[in-house]
């Protein structure tokens, strides 16, 4: 396999994840055609957002993260800062997957052994603490191989569900409620994690990361319609958060369940990952005993799930608009010192953005409150 095509594999490996499965449920909300609008703008938004940190990372030595960056351009006192808003971006990351997950289980699961979605989350939440404990690591190929049989199961769910297919669902719109896919959308689309490690994988070279960006943020798009339509197109005004489970009152069982155990894994494997490298914030960075990191990181998301947080698209769609229009806000304010070291011009277009990301927060909380 080239370089470029497995950059190409973990960059849509990595903005390709449990943000899928919201998306025919906001559909049903709002409607098909806003949501593949969101899609298209944010991600044009999210492609610019990447490419200029992908410029930042290429034009400034050593490997680092967006925290690294903010204390090398911005200075320690705005690093603390943005430092406190980490641990609670990648707690509420974890809730999403602890909500998901045992959704997904208990979907599975329940109709053998019974119980609620509750105590299905909590099994998976304990199950993926030992992981995280122990170090063991998820295997990154799982990460693709969970992309290529989410296309299979999607492509096989539409040929089994064509007689249930009804196309009358896509005229629905409703404009009241377009500020709902905002954060959701941003979510899904999201990858900046993952460009450092493009150019371990692709050297210095700025037009094969730009490509890989904006192919890998292309098919992104493109499989979210896809997927949405055909989930969408089945269950209508049935669909559920969790994009599978309302398949069942409209098909029945049959291979919905390996769907339900497909999304499980996927989301164990990114549950393991994430909470891996929030355990080594803690550890590395803030220098913590390796225990002490453990308790923190597994115990913020169990406490937040504990106090109430179990609503998948509300909590996504907050994490998506606050913590990473925090991140984009950050990103532009580290190209501008970026660009004023470098002698470059600051583009203009970048001026608006810090304000819409702001309207998209404040938006987005009086939505859901």
């Amino acid at each position: 396999m080239s370089n470029f095509l497995r950059a190409f594999f973990v960059f849509i490996g990595t903005v390709i994840g449990v943000g899928v499965f919201a998306l025919p449920y906001i559909s049903m909300q709002t409607g098909f055609s806003l949501l593949v609008f969101y899609l298209f703008v944010l991600g044009y938004i999210v492609f610019v957002i990447h490419k200029t940190f992908g410029e930042v990372a290429l034009g400034t030595e050593g490997f680092l993260r967006l925290p690294g960056y903010v204390k090398l351009y911005l200075g320690g006192k705005i690093s603390k800062l943005y430092s406190a808003t980490v641990p609670f971006n990648f707690a509420g990351v974890l809730v999403l997957y602890i909500i998901i997950g045992g959704n997904f289980l208990y979907g599975f699961l329940s109709p053998y052994f019974g119980g609620s979605a509750f105590l299905y989350s909590i099994i998976f939440f304990v199950i993926g603490s030992v992981f995280v404990f122990f170090g063991i690591k998820s295997i990154s190929l799982a990460d693709l191989l969970f992309i290529v049989f989410l296309i299979v199961v999607t492509t096989l769910l539409l040929l089994k569900g064509l007689p249930y297919f009804d196309i009358s669902n896509f005229a629905y719109l409703n404009p009241e409620k377009f500020v709902v896919p905002y954060g959701a959308v941003l979510f899904s689309l999201w990858g900046l994690s993952i460009v450092p490690e493009l150019e371990d994988i692709l050297g210095r070279d700025s037009k094969k990361i730009t490509k890989v960006i904006k192919y890998g943020l292309l098919f992104s798009i493109f499989y979210y319609i896809f997927f949405t339509a055909v989930v969408f197109g089945i269950s209508g005004e049935k669909t559920t958060q969790d994009a599978f489970s309302g398949l069942f009152a409209v098909m029945g069982d049959g291979f919905l369940r390996i769907s339900l155990l497909l999304g499980f894994f996927n989301c164990f494997t990114s549950f393991l990952a994430i909470g891996l490298t929030f355990k080594k914030v803690f550890w590395y960075d803030f220098k913590l005993n390796k225990h002490v990191s453990f308790l923190i990181s597994m115990g913020l998301p169990l406490v937040i799930f504990l106090l109430g947080i179990r609503e998948f698209v509300n909590t996504l769609s907050i994490i998506g608009a606050l913590f990473l229009g925090i991140d984009s806000i950050f990103v532009i304010w580290i190209y501008k010192r970026f660009c004023q070291k470098e002698g470059k011009k600051f583009p203009v277009y970048f001026y608006p953005l810090p304000s819409l990301f702001i309207l998209g927060v404040a938006l987005t909380l009086i939505y859901i409150h």
